[in-house]
């Protein structure tokens, strides 16, 4: 299966709130008036140039020990994730990107010397991409029909080397929606993530990588902890 978009921002949902979580502000707490206006004008400008897409492809495969092995590819995960993905058989591999668009909007604010506008830039960026994030796992879910599965996972969370980038976009060919690594397995565009979710119908949907962090007073927390 494989399915790819172009995400307008009425449909990715993002908000103010979404910005501000994402600049540090616990939920349900704004910044100053004028910061606020700011995020407001800055997040108008961003929807008239940027068009967030993404590209999911499933495979068939499995989990040996705490690796996941897809089409003959081995990702050495952690024991975290190793533990959430047990029971899957299919996995979808996924490319979200903020687009070449947004690197250029971010590096004209840059150039601009505002130190402020230039850290709302890279927050609007990085809520776009997580908000793309919970899109993707939505049309999923739509795909599957209820099928269980499981969150996404990404190269350079939870202790998994981001250097297993590698093998997903090996795994991925040149359906990458553009997006390239460097040798640093770094993504440009800047604002793009890549990652895997497993599929089976005994994954326990409800465990997520958060569920079993032992940090119970992050303010990103948005799972109990088991």
């Amino acid at each position: 299966m494989r399915v790819s978009d172009v995400i307008s921002f009425s449909e990715l949902g993002l908000t103010l709130s979404d910005v501000y979580e994402s600049m540090g502000y616990r939920k349900g707490v704004e910044p100053d008036s004028q910061t606020t206006a700011l995020v407001a004008r800055m997040l108008a400008d961003l929807e008239r140039e940027v068009k967030p897409a993404y590209v999911l492809k499933t495979w068939p495969g499995k989990v040996e020990d705490h690796s996941v092995v897809i089409d003959g590819v081995v990702f050495d995960t952690p024991k975290t994730i190793g533990k959430i993905l047990q029971g899957a058989h299919h996995f979808a591999l996924f490319i979200i990107t903020a687009g070449q668009a947004y690197d250029q909007w971010a590096d004209r604010v840059k150039q601009q010397g505002d130190i402020l506008d230039a850290f709302v830039a890279d927050a609007i960026g990085s809520a776009t991409v997580e908000k793309m994030g919970l899109y993707v796992k939505i049309k999923l879910d739509q795909l599957l029909k209820g099928a269980n599965h499981s969150s996404s996972f990404c190269p350079g969370q939870y202790h998994w080397p981001i250097s297993e980038q590698s093998k997903l976009f090996t795994l991925m060919g040149d359906d990458t929606l553009g997006v390239t690594i460097n040798e640093s397995y770094l993504m440009h565009p800047i604002k793009s993530v890549s990652g895997i979710i497993g599929i089976g119908e005994t994954l326990n949907p409800k465990i997520t990588a958060c569920s079993l962090c032992p940090r119970v007073d992050c303010f990103r927390r948005n799972a109990e902890h088991v």
